[in-house]
């Protein structure tokens, strides 16, 4: 019956692109608007979901967003984030939650019928401040679990990073992530994927440009471009990443922002081939 969910698995690390890592959560993207944005928010402050690509992005007011995916078939996350300003500097936490269904199994013998979940989890606590008056410094903490069938095993993690404001529009980023243990699935130990990025984000008055490259150690390095564009209380994207692997199409993010008062509704989809569109839903408050 594991050699079924390791087929699952296989299945989800090629789609969401996690590399060699058995460890799909702390890969798996969040937040429509930068999906549809290439997926490419290291160099970018001013969202909710900024933290989760850099530290030092933790957004600088209070906010609140939860989404529910369907990855594929009974796969399902869900995932919530918040993020709130302190005096002695900005906090987010998020938790994300992948339940991979229900598995049919057979005992030690081969005979008697029976059957088991999976799920995986990862909690995260991220903190920033301004160090210098153009410098901005974050650092996460993340906690892991993933458990299949009786099997548990669980893993700490670090994420750290730096924004600095080059002048009112333009923003670099650097951050390095998931540097910690190994988590140890069924009886093989895996190393998490650490990611080491360089973003870059600009805007005018309509317009949002993102950009960043990311260097793995579990895969190849990835790129990734995002477009927005706003009027009014609306917002159009396209994003472009070098990560999937499920035709020329699944290279590239679309998606639309709907925003009014402190409410918003971000929605975001990426071609993948045989397997259709991956949507991605996200609503939003924020101050």
């Amino acid at each position: 019956m594991k050699k079924i969910f390791l087929s699952v698995t296989f299945f989800c690390l090629t789609v969401f692109g996690a590399g060699t890592s058995s460890f799909i959560s702390i890969d798996l993207p969040h937040g429509a608007r930068v999906i549809g944005m290439g997926e490419s928010f290291t160099g970018y402050d001013r969202d909710t979901y900024s933290q989760l690509w850099n530290p030092a992005g933790v957004y600088g007011g209070l906010s609140f967003s939860a989404s529910h995916t369907m990855l594929f078939e009974d796969i399902k996350n869900d995932f919530i984030i918040l993020t709130f300003p302190t005096n002695i500097g900005y906090w987010g936490m998020s938790l994300s939650y992948i339940d991979f269904g229900t598995f049919n199994g057979l005992d030690g013998h081969a005979r008697n019928p029976y059957e088991f979940t999976a799920n995986e989890l990862i909690f995260s606590i991220v903190y920033g401040r301004w160090v210098q008056e153009h410098l901005k410094f974050g650092v996460g903490i993340n906690y892991g679990s993933s458990r299949l069938e009786n099997e548990n095993s669980s893993v700490w993690s670090i994420n750290s990073g730096l924004i600095y404001t080059m002048n009112r529009n333009t923003k670099l980023g650097l951050s390095i992530k998931n540097i910690g243990g190994k988590l140890t699935y069924i009886t093989t130990p895996y190393p998490l994927p650490i990611a080491l990025s360089l973003g870059i984000s600009k805007k005018t008055r309509n317009l949002l440009y993102t950009g960043e490259v990311s260097l793995r150690n579990d895969d190849k390095p990835q790129i990734g471009f995002g477009l927005e564009y706003k009027i009014t209380f609306l917002s159009f994207r396209t994003g472009f990443r070098t990560q999937d692997d499920l035709g020329i199409l699944s290279l590239f993010r679309f998606g639309f922002g709907v925003e009014k008062d402190w409410i918003k509704f971000d929605y975001a989809f990426i071609p993948s081939g045989d397997f259709g569109l991956r949507q991605y839903f996200t609503l939003s408050i924020s101050r």
